[in-house]
């Protein structure tokens, strides 16, 4: 019947089609598979629009392939290509296929903050001894480094575009910059290194010297702030830094503070955490969750964890069984649907930390315990043509012994470390996890009260240390791999080998009921993917020490 209609609406309705349903159709007929192909560059552009792929429809491919690391695209030429390479990837942190789990030697033992360049292929990371390095994360060897005797024990790192940002004493920011990005004449006029940060890039160039200079940094500035700081955070090119009185943004290119807002200190005079987005600064104390308009610099949104606990909908996350085998595969659980919230009994939940998505728009809010809060179009809240109810979902874990870790919120998708163990909560899968047919009717027309009614949770394999769950000391997110610190001895092994099975997620789709701070099914098109092993053999003294640990979705080489 549909072959019927025209060319154009038959193109115009396949857009609609997610990329498992296109696949099916084919398979229907001779006709179809035919259509498909002779459209094939066509559909499949806007098959990747459908899925978010591509953020519209004017976006080259060589444009979006330029994004990626050139390992992760090698032999994508075409739409569909690059469709199939980006839906895997999906299945896999659903954990509908086998991922890949590497733990890095070269940055060393006690690895403490994490930031991950991974278009240019290494990851920086500070230890609690000291020091701070930069790792290749293909062939796992130190690009660059600076010494323990320079960078702070237990220092906090930040990192985009380029640009390198950590603490010293005395209430400095140290700003570095990737070597390759400038040139002396180009340094800010003000705010501009010292003879110290001189001297130890000097050594650092003489140690790791390189002719591409890849991973090196050069000092850029070195600022200083007003008053005693207690967080901050870097998002290109503005660095938030906070004191319990004052939020200072700092433009880190030009090395010169843009803005102060008053944040009018809380009855409590306790801050845990801030995030920034291009219109607003979020400042996080343990009962209260503060939003201001950077462009006008007032507060517009005061949220108690009481008022943001009680609405929207609620889904309750009940700890599966895991599967100890090292082959073990995906395992999705079923849900049924979501609920109102239930009370709060005894003390209610406080706040650990925030972050907002890529475009401005939703927020994640971890809780403690083992609770977070994602609130879509938050600005519809604050502009008063939405309520919490409404735009609200919150997503409780039930655990023996729960315990808030460590929260990430990158590309569509809310990683969570907690005491039960490594979630990652997918916000729109698109038709890749679809509902299990056990839901009822109804249930299915309750589930699209959500605001986001195509969620589905996993939970990596082998990865449920309770010890070493609140050990970890940081989780970072990029778009096919996510990154944390762990204790290799605490991972399913043996004697000193660690053995982390390929297929490291386990999906949960799960049963629906209901700091930073300063001192601080598998098509036959994916046969060709090796489903092997990852180990890594540690020395004794090593093992009960935390190491950086990535769990690859796009199958790093």
């Amino acid at each position: 019947m549909l072959n019927e209609f025209p060319t154009e609406i038959v193109l115009e309705i396949l857009t609609y089609l997610p990329l498992p349903c296109l696949y099916s159709l084919q398979l229907t007929s001779t006709h179809w598979n035919n259509f498909i192909l002779e459209n094939e560059s066509w559909i499949y552009h806007r098959v990747a629009l459908l899925h978010r792929f591509v953020p519209s429809l004017s976006t080259e491919l060589s444009t979006v392939t330029s994004g990626y690391a050139d390992w992760y695209l090698s032999e994508v030429n075409d739409w569909k290509t690059f469709c199939k390479r980006r839906l895997l990837t999906e299945k896999r942190w659903m954990g509908k296929s086998p991922a890949l789990v590497k733990t890095f030697i070269s940055p060393g033992a006690d690895v403490h903050r994490i930031k991950v360049d991974e278009k240019a292929g290494f990851a920086i990371t500070t230890s609690a001894q000291g020091g701070l390095v930069v790792t290749d994360l293909v062939a796992d060897r130190i690009l660059w480094s600076l010494p323990v005797e320079y960078v702070r024990p237990y220092a906090h790192c930040e990192y985009s575009n380029g640009f390198l940002v950590f603490d010293r004493f005395g209430g400095f920011k140290e700003v570095w910059r990737c070597a390759s990005d400038f040139t002396p004449a180009d340094l800010p006029n003000s705010f501009r290194p010292d003879g110290v940060q001189e001297r130890v890039a000097n050594a650092s160039w003489r140690t790791h010297w390189s002719r591409t200079c890849r991973g090196h940094f050069r000092p850029w500035a070195l600022l200083r702030m007003a008053a005693v700081t207690h967080a901050f955070r870097f998002v290109y090119p503005t660095l938030l830094v906070a004191s319990l009185e004052e939020a200072f943004l700092w433009n880190i290119p030009s090395a010169t503070l843009a803005q102060t807002i008053d944040l009018t200190p809380q009855a409590d005079a306790s801050l845990y955490y801030v995030e920034l987005s291009e219109r607003h600064v979020f400042v996080v104390g343990p009962r209260s969750l503060r939003i201001f308009a950077r462009d006008r610099g007032v507060l517009v949104l005061n949220l108690t964890s009481e008022a943001i606990l009680s609405a929207g909908l609620s889904l309750q996350v009940h700890q599966p069984t895991l599967h100890r085998a090292s082959n073990a595969g995906a395992e999705p659980q079923i849900f049924s649907h979501p609920t109102d919230p239930q009370p709060i009994l005894g003390d209610h939940l406080g706040f650990c930390s925030v972050h907002v998505s890529n475009d401005g728009r939703d927020l994640a809010v971890l809780l403690d315990p083992e609770t977070v809060v994602i609130i879509h179009g938050f600005e519809r809240v604050i502009k008063g043509e939405a309520t919490l109810t409404s735009t609200s979902l919150r997503v409780s874990i039930s655990a023996p012994h729960p315990q808030s870790v460590y929260l990430a919120f990158e590309f569509g998708k809310v990683a969570l470390a907690l005491g039960s163990g490594i979630y990652v909560v997918t916000l729109a899968n698109h038709g890749i996890m679809p509902h299990p047919n056990t839901l009822l009717p109804e249930e299915r027309i309750e589930l699209q009260r959500s605001p986001f009614p195509d969620i589905s949770i996993s939970r990596a394999v082998g990865f449920d240390d309770y010890d070493t769950l609140l050990e970890i000391g940081c989780l970072q997110m990029t778009e096919t791999a996510l990154f944390f610190t762990w204790n290799p001895s605490r991972t399913s092994s043996s004697y000193h080998e660690l053995e982390a099975s390929s297929s490291q997620l386990d999906g949960l789709q799960e049963d629906l009921d209901d700091n930073d701070v300063d001192d601080e099914d598998e098509d036959d098109d994916y046969d060709d993917y090796d489903d092997g092993m990852h180990v890594v053999t540690l020395p004794v003294s090593d093992l009960a020490r935390s190491r950086l640990t990535c769990i690859s979705f796009g199958r790093s080489p």
